[in-house]
């Protein structure tokens, strides 16, 4: 246990920048406290108390801007996005667990990424905007 402790935090110190390392380390503290006193309380959902901490809450509002901004042309609402990756970050918070080969953070960052993605091919578009705008041929005569 230690070792993979040990594995994920000099993994992180080398990818990542200093105060990216931070943000990561405290989200992952808080999880452990937040478990805790979910497991003294014999309460089982935690993720409502997660989801309303402040760099998670900004990592999602973020993500939100960003994906919104770049595809405002596109009928996907920032409200859109935002409720989206809510349950995205809620479904990762209730099903992590410490034993993984990546912190909470870097995984509610991934499914952010992975759901905005979705959204966007389900919507018809690629997250190249290639020729999404182009009617075919056929269509044309």
């Amino acid at each position: 246990m230690q070792q993979l402790r040990e594995g994920k935090r000099k993994r992180i110190a080398v990818t990542k920048s200093p105060g990216h390392v931070d943000k990561i380390l405290r989200t992952e503290e808080k999880w452990g406290e937040l478990s805790i006193k979910a497991h003294t309380r014999r309460e089982i959902c935690l993720s409502n108390e997660l989801l309303d901490y402040d760099l998670v809450r900004r990592l999602i509002h973020g993500a939100a801007h960003r994906w919104a901004r770049a595809y405002r042309d596109k009928r996907i609402t920032f409200e859109d996005f935002l409720s989206s990756f809510y349950e995205a970050a809620w479904r990762v918070i209730e099903r992590y667990t410490w034993a993984t080969d990546f912190y909470l953070f870097e995984t509610i960052s991934n499914a952010i990424k992975r759901r905005g993605q979705s959204m966007l091919r389900a919507a018809g578009n690629d997250k190249r905007r290639a020729f999404h705008e182009a009617l075919p041929l056929a269509d044309d005569f």
